[in-house]
């Protein structure tokens, strides 16, 4: 950073994609510090009128405040009137421009206020951080504006970070209702899952009840193999989902899961997708778990089994996560037994494969 000036204050454009703003206002913090710089202490958060009364705004300062900055809301005009209304900034010497909240129209108003403010001052010094849209990357520019000169000087700066986004403030966005945990641990611990999954991947297709039984041991579900519950199906189903949620935990690159994420619309659940998961690079993973018993060679259940997995991948071709979590970072991952994944048909948008394998799938999202 140069000796002539530093950061004072972080400017940003509030949406209602307001975990947006946060984390990508904890990324140049986090960025300012590992490179011992003068740190901003506060920030001046611009938000659409027409949108202020859907944010938070409470919480969305309390997570301000805690990165060290003062925080203050300021309303600007909605998006119809952005060019007919005046625009509430007043650049200061020192001012962070976040660009990667708002729109296109907001960062060129926030710009020609900048250039204005030469009207009234003889220069304008301030700081551009443009964050990649993998929430990983920034190009943080030294800008300074001069009256007389025709070229203002920048420099720029590329850096590389690993995400900062949040599973909670993408799931709120998405309108997401209730959600929990992925458990980390089964009744008897990791190393009967690793049991499990290892046999599962190798069995037979006549070695059904020795799969059943050692999902039994791995899960916190008992009496699977009694083929006379009414419930056995249900309970096979969840117990799959619960070992799936175990794994998505032990993948290097998972930083936070989530199972059991409902949609409700009017107090009636209208989605539920199994689990959720963030990746370091900041890509949201859905995984959806479906368990197949071995048929044991019987051709009608094989080819039933094989419907409902292809049935799932052409439901996950077309998902997408509600809200405004950019499209190109969510992937969709079908978890299921190992015979259904030799033999479902290939997609150029569905990853699919069983529990043994699922940590290598996803290592590149």
């Amino acid at each position: 950073m140069s000796e002539s000036f530093g950061p004072t204050r972080i400017v940003s454009i509030l949406s209602r994609n307001w975990y947006n703003t946060v984390t990508s206002i904890d990324s140049i913090m986090a960025l300012l510090t590992k490179h011992g710089s003068d740190l901003p202490t506060r920030a001046l958060l611009l938000c659409d009128k027409g949108e202020l009364g859907r944010i938070p705004s409470d919480d969305v300062i309390g997570r301000i405040e805690d990165m060290g900055l003062e925080g203050r809301i300021e309303p600007i005009p909605e998006m119809n009137d952005l060019l007919d209304e005046d625009f509430a900034y007043s650049p200061e010497d020192g001012d962070v421009i976040n660009s990667r909240p708002g729109s296109g129209i907001h960062l060129g108003l926030i710009m020609n206020c900048l250039t204005e403010s030469l009207k009234v001052g003889n220069s304008i010094r301030f700081y551009l951080a443009d964050i990649g849209a993998n929430g990983t990357s920034m190009a943080f520019s030294r800008v300074v504006l001069n009256a007389e000169a025709v070229d203002p000087p920048i420099d720029t700066v590329e850096h590389k970070f690993e995400s900062l986004d949040f599973l909670e403030g993408v799931l709120e966005d998405s309108g997401a209702k209730n959600w929990g945990l992925a458990g980390k641990t089964t009744k008897l611990g990791y190393d009967n899952l690793r049991i499990f999954k290892v046999h599962e991947n190798h069995a037979n297709d006549d070695d059904g009840e020795d799969v059943t039984y050692n999902m039994e041991m791995a899960s916190s579900y008992k009496d699977l193999s009694d083929i006379a519950s009414p419930s056995r199906g249900k309970d096979l189903g969840d117990a799959f989902e619960e070992l799936v949620g175990l794994e998505m935990l032990q993948c290097g690159n998972v930083i936070e899961a989530f199972m059991n994420i409902k949609w409700k619309k009017d107090g009636r659940m209208v989605r539920e997708e199994d689990s959720l998961a963030l990746t370091s690079k900041g890509n949201v993973v859905f995984f959806s778990a479906k368990h197949c018993i071995r048929d044991n060679g019987d051709m009608v259940k094989r080819s039933k089994h094989a419907k409902i997995i292809q049935d799932e991948i052409e439901r996950l071709e077309g998902l997408e996560l509600p809200g405004n979590y950019p499209r190109q970072r969510v992937f969709p991952v079908l978890i299921t037994t190992t015979p259904q994944v030799h033999a479902a048909q290939k997609s150029r948008v569905v990853k699919v494969t069983n529990l043994h394998d699922l940590c290598q799938a996803i290592s590149d999202l």
